[in-house]
């Protein structure tokens, strides 16, 4: 009997001990939830101002130029992922029950969809350098099972607000939804947003180069033939500035500058037929281009001869695809002046 009254006397004094670090600890999940709240709200007005970037992508894509289209693509989908990374960040405090593995499910799953959305969209319209796409119909099946995921997103977090309101505190969470139409993820309403994207002239690739001016080192002058004149030298450097105009980048440009001889000036104004001094001399010089960016190429110097009249020809055409820019420039290059030979007479010497 002894041995039983000890045995409940531990029990009673455990369950009072519990009891006790029950009541006391009650304050701090309070404490820790409603923190846990306060801490997530910066986050869930990013997340929600993403969702409103991303319905209004959506909506006016079709109507968007390219190149402002792919940018708040990307941003969407960089900033979609930045919103996961600060919510995992956000513990300690760790809210009670299951409200943090909910919570983060919606944030990695709005970066799960957005990333796709990215990837599905540059597949359809060939990306940010236009080639490729069109398959309308692979693009159909992934953007539905996309608009799927994000109201799974919608619904976690819904239910992750639920659980925290019901948690020692009763801590809101602000509210997030991304999907605020359903019928506008629905496969008939994605069927009609895709013909509109791949049929949208705003969002038809462009390749267009231009070449935004063409300078020479020595530096030529025009002369009254409009023929530009530089002093006399064996070497022309030639400073090309490219841009890219069009809507799509160009990962390759090749640069070639060639001066032709187109002959030059005898003795005493006889002319010298082409090529009778040498053949022309080329240069190349490649780059990359984002569209609307431009690039400065210092290709290697030309070989030149003094007296020579050449065409100078500058093409920058990107290694697939339209685009070339070309153009040509008639150079004449100074002869050295005569050399002139001074001759000293020296008079005799008188006689006394």
């Amino acid at each position: 009997m002894t041995a039983l009254v000890v045995v409940a006397v531990l029990v009673v004094l455990g369950v009072d001990a519990l009891s006790q670090v029950g009541r006391a600890s009650a304050p701090v999940r309070r404490t820790e939830n409603r923190s846990f709240a306060a801490l997530a709200l910066p986050v869930v007005d990013q997340s929600n101002a993403t969702g409103a970037a991303l319905e209004y992508l959506w909506t006016k894509g079709p109507s968007l130029d390219r190149v402002t289209f792919f940018s708040d693509l990307a941003t969407m989908a960089s900033d979609s992922a930045a919103e996961d990374q600060a919510f995992v960040a956000l513990t300690p405090p760790t809210p009670s029950g299951d409200v943090l593995g909910r919570c983060q499910a919606t944030m990695s799953g709005r970066r799960e969809a957005a990333a796709r959305l990215q990837s599905d969209l540059d597949r359809l319209l060939g990306g940010r350098d236009g080639f490729g796409g069109g398959d309308e119909a692979a693009a159909v099946g992934g953007l539905v099972s996309i608009g799927d995921q994000l109201r799974v997103a919608d619904a976690s977090w819904a239910g992750c607000r639920r659980a925290l309101l019901h948690q020692p505190g009763s801590a809101r969470l602000a509210g997030s939804t991304w999907v605020h139409d359903p019928t506008a993820w629905s496969e008939t309403a994605v069927s009609q947003q895709v013909a509109s994207l791949v049929s949208s002239p705003t969002l038809a690739p462009v390749h267009r180069l231009t070449l935004l001016s063409v300078s020479t080192t020595p530096a030529a002058v025009p002369a009254v033939d409009g023929v530009g004149v530089v002093a006399p030298s064996t070497a022309l450097a030639v400073r090309v500035v490219v841009a890219d105009v069009g809507n799509v980048g160009e990962a390759r440009v090749n640069l070639v500058v060639t001066a032709v001889p187109q002959g030059t000036s005898g003795p005493q104004g006889t002319s010298v037929p082409q090529g009778t001094s040498g053949g022309p001399d080329l240069v190349r010089a490649t780059t990359g281009l984002a569209p609307g960016q431009s690039v400065v190429l210092s290709p290697p110097s030309l070989k030149v001869s003094p007296g020579r009249s050449y065409v100078l020809t500058v093409t920058a055409t990107p290694a697939t695809g339209p685009g070339r820019a070309s153009t040509s420039i008639p150079l004449r290059v100074s002869a050295p002046p005569p050399t002139t030979t001074t001759t000293t007479t020296t008079a005799p010497a008188r006689r006394r």
